[in-house]
């Protein structure tokens, strides 16, 4: 008579399963008991009697209230496939897209329970991790982004402390092309971003352009330049990196080649290309290591853009190009992408192309009112041809003069053609918001008016805008050279600014039409 053999119990056989698995892994804390329920296929009672099986053999720590701990392992190594893990490399991404920034305070442990739903301990320990890697300290019961900031000895003074300051060298293309980026509004939360952050990190700037008869150097300077060589040489351990500044490849002689000679020394080499306009120019085919390549994210803006208005329901989206920038290929690519993203949403709405003619628009600057001086001049001109009019009757004049005289828009709402105006920046949205204000067309009950740009001087003017994020971009330009933070960049070297929509209170859903 053959003896059967006795089956074993299900928690010691869940317990042998467990034990091998620790065995085969690095974490420090099991899971919680749900979770390895769930993945031994037994109830959480029979998981618990298999846990408490290890527990008498020495294999694991158990404390009530707390996930049980491998004996002999630091509680700072982490399962990669953990909560706790996971939030550590979200909190590291957004550090590294300037989210959470140098110096800031992290939000409360609350914060993390409540909007990713893990434990107090799983953020703890995500924390921890943040600290292991220099991205994050604790100050008193706060935990603060970046490492602790030891303070050295002072300089015996203030003119010894500049001459130690750590130096980012600054080339640019012409010095005609420095000043114009200088005064360009659209740039200039990069520059005083970068300037900001490297100063308050003790980092000073030298700058020279490579332009022939140039205040720095007699000739057109080229790679291994023995001016621009002598700045960096005299610099020495002092030399942090290079900032090369032109958005028009052709207008950089051998920018190729200087970023090759310039790699040799090690350091970062960081050029603003902010409008995207040579992709080519990366770390493979410039084979430098430390390259980077600084850019907006024009593609992602207008995506967002398009989403936004799709997602409240327009079905038909009006977008006009301006005879102002005629000779400048971005107002095309822009409309080029709204198409784009237009067909491919499933809402797949009509997009209505308008090209703005009327020579008014050539008047005056970009951070200046084009429709209230039109508007001036027209009122004007009533005045003095109707003297005896009524204010009623004047106004009224006034609006169809409006209507009129900027057929463009005027085709558009008179009568409606479309619910939702894309304005490809922020100054023609400004001006189309006191347009369309003047002649009877309420923002955003009766059309929605979405723009691009973040500018001060438009601040006030309560359209709805694609943020371009060059404040965010200066940030990481500025800790690439810092080297104390992670910066998000591709494998070529590519830093994006992330886009964010800015609603000021121009987007709404169509109103409906009887």
């Amino acid at each position: 008579m053959s003896k059967h053999r006795r089956k074993q119990p299900l928690h010691l056989t869940t317990a042998r399963k467990l034990e091998e698995d620790i065995g085969a892994t690095t974490a420090a804390r099991l899971p919680a008991l749900h979770v390895l329920s769930k993945k031994y296929s037994v109830s959480p009672v029979t998981m618990l009697k298999a846990i408490h099986v290890l527990r008498d053999k020495g294999v694991l720590k158990v404390t009530q209230g707390s996930r049980p701990v491998v004996a002999g392992r630091q509680e700072g190594s982490v399962d990669e496939d953990s909560s706790s893990h996971k939030l550590f490399e979200d909190i590291k991404l957004k550090i590294s897209e300037g989210h959470y920034r140098r110096g800031q305070r992290l939000p409360k442990i609350e914060y993390f329970t409540l909007s990713t739903h893990v434990s107090r301990c799983a953020v703890c320990e995500a924390f921890e991790l943040l600290r292991k890697q220099d991205l994050a300290h604790k100050k008193g019961n706060r935990w603060i982004v970046g490492p602790e900031r030891r303070m050295a000895h002072p300089p015996v003074s203030m003119a010894s402390a500049l001459r130690l300051r750590p130096v980012v060298f600054v080339l640019s293309a012409s010095r005609e092309g420095w000043v114009r980026y200088c005064e360009n509004g659209h740039l200039r939360p990069f520059f005083l971003t970068l300037g900001s952050e490297l100063d308050r990190y003790g980092i000073a700037t030298a700058n020279a352009t490579v332009e022939r008869g140039d205040l720095y150097m007699a000739d057109a300077a080229a790679p291994g330049d023995k001016a621009v060589k002598k700045i960096i040489d005299d610099l020495g351990d002092r030399y942090r990196g290079t900032l090369m500044l032109s958005n028009q490849y052709n207008k950089f002689p051998d920018l190729a080649q200087w970023v090759q000679w310039l790699g040799t020394y090690g350091k970062p080499i960081l050029w603003f290309d902010h409008d995207d306009s040579w992709p080519d120019i990366d770390r493979r085919s410039t084979g430098t290591r430390t390259f980077y390549r600084c850019c907006w994210n024009q593609t992602q803006a207008v995506r967002d853009a398009v989403t936004a208005l799709c997602d409240l329901g327009h079905r038909s989206i009006g977008v006009l190009t301006n005879v102002r920038y005629r000779h400048f290929p971005w107002p095309d690519d822009r409309v080029a992408l709204v198409r784009q993203f237009a067909a491919e949403h499933p809402l797949a709405p009509s997009i209505v192309t308008y090209r703005q003619e009327e020579l008014l628009w050539l008047h005056g600057a970009e951070n200046q009112n084009t429709i209230a001086w039109h508007e001036a001049r027209l009122s004007k001109k009533i005045e003095r041809e109707h003297p005896s009019a009524p204010d009623e009757e004047r106004e009224s004049m006034l609006r169809n003069a409006l209507l009129e005289t900027v057929p463009s828009l005027g085709s558009l709402v008179s009568p409606p053609k479309v619910t939702a105006l894309v304005a490809v920046n922020q100054w023609l949205a400004h001006n189309y918001y006191y347009w369309l204000s003047r002649v009877g067309t309420r923002v955003p009950e009766d059309i929605t008016l979405i723009s691009f740009d973040n500018h001060l001087e438009f601040f006030l003017t309560p359209v709805s805008t694609m943020d371009f994020g060059f404040g965010d971009l200066g940030y990481s330009a500025a800790h690439v050279f810092i080297g104390d933070m992670p910066v998000k960049a591709d494998r070529r070297g590519n830093i994006r600014n992330v886009p964010k929509l800015l609603d000021r209170g121009s987007l709404a859903s169509p109103r409906k039409r009887r």
